[in-house]
């Protein structure tokens, strides 16, 4: 993880970690937030822009942060543009902690941005039937010029009737 101080933003105070947040760089990211001053930061904005991975040692250093803001009487807010962060938000309750912010100005105005919309798996393409009781779609078809046999209660695998 490295780091990069952008210009102040009014009354808020940014961090921009870069690169990997896991267990090797939550110490320097628990630095990083907690900032020189010995006192909390009460408006403190995390750009999460230039993370290329987070896991949740680097949620827990967020939270503690978050925890220290919102008892000097302020906030912490993340911008992010990365689905996996907000996927991982998602997955461990979070979201509503911590929403997304599109910029580090709408995250000092307090302006949150959507949602970022994750596509499902593709769907199998072309039609999909039932033979035989097996389902046949494009991702699994039955041998060419007949259907599956179905497997009867004492079949193994590899053996001669």
């Amino acid at each position: 993880m490295s780091t990069r101080t952008p210009k102040p933003q009014g009354n808020c105070r940014t961090v921009r970690p870069t690169g990997e947040l896991d267990l090797s760089t939550a110490p320097a990211l628990r630095d990083l937030l907690r900032g020189n001053d010995a006192a909390p930061e009460a408006r403190l904005i995390a750009d999460l822009t230039a993370v290329t991975f987070m896991d949740t040692s680097a949620l827990t250093e967020l939270e503690t942060a978050h925890c220290r803001s919102e008892a000097a009487g302020g906030w912490l807010r993340l911008v992010y543009h990365q689905p996996a962060i907000g996927r991982l938000l998602r997955l461990t309750g979070l979201t509503r902690r911590f929403p997304r912010y599109a910029t580090t100005q709408d995250a000092c105005a307090n302006r949150p941005a959507q949602a970022i919309t994750v596509r499902p798996a593709a769907a199998p393409a072309g039609p999909v039937a039932y033979t035989n009781g097996h389902l046949l779609s494009a991702w699994t078809r039955a041998p060419a010029g007949r259907p599956p046999r179905p497997r009867a209660a004492g079949d193994r695998q590899g053996e001669r009737p």
